[in-house]
């Protein structure tokens, strides 16, 4: 992952929970994230996304997503106060299945700030592994 405000790599985790029925063609994915911005401090990101599917193909999907994050910044420092921050998430990712219930997905997201630290652009990728159900390009929409 990537965040254009501090320019530093970031590793994270993250969980997808279809809606199943609740609101078709939907889930929800949540997901925390640590950042390497190296001495003099720490830089974490948690993120809640409903993620409503575009298209699903043979072996991908693409979505569009909107939800809330929360960003803690703090210093090794008695000069400077820790931020925490809320902010808005709006963005579109997409997946691609490369065996059964695992996929390949890239996601960029423009994470408007609602506190002190300066809207941004977050980018990130990986792999998804999937339980209890197919991966991104197998999963059968018609039952949500």
């Amino acid at each position: 992952n990537y965040d254009t405000e501090f320019e530093d790599p970031g590793i994270g985790a993250n969980v997808t929970f279809h809606t199943g029925g609740v609101v078709d063609n939907s889930r929800v994915a949540a997901d925390l994230k640590y950042w390497l911005v190296g001495e003099g401090g720490d830089y974490f990101t948690g993120n809640v996304d409903g993620q409503s599917l575009w298209f699903r193909g043979p072996q991908a999907l693409g979505y569009g997503l909107i939800g809330l994050n929360l960003s803690v910044v703090s210093f090794e420092s008695d000069f400077v106060d820790d931020i925490v921050d809320l902010g808005i998430n709006l963005g579109a990712g997409g997946e691609y299945t490369v065996a059964p219930n695992v996929a390949l997905y890239g996601e960029a997201k423009f994470l408007l700030s609602l506190g002190d630290l300066d809207s941004r652009i977050i980018a990130g990728g990986g792999v998804r592994f999937y339980f209890g159900g197919g991966s991104g390009g197998e999963l059968d929409l018609s039952d949500m």
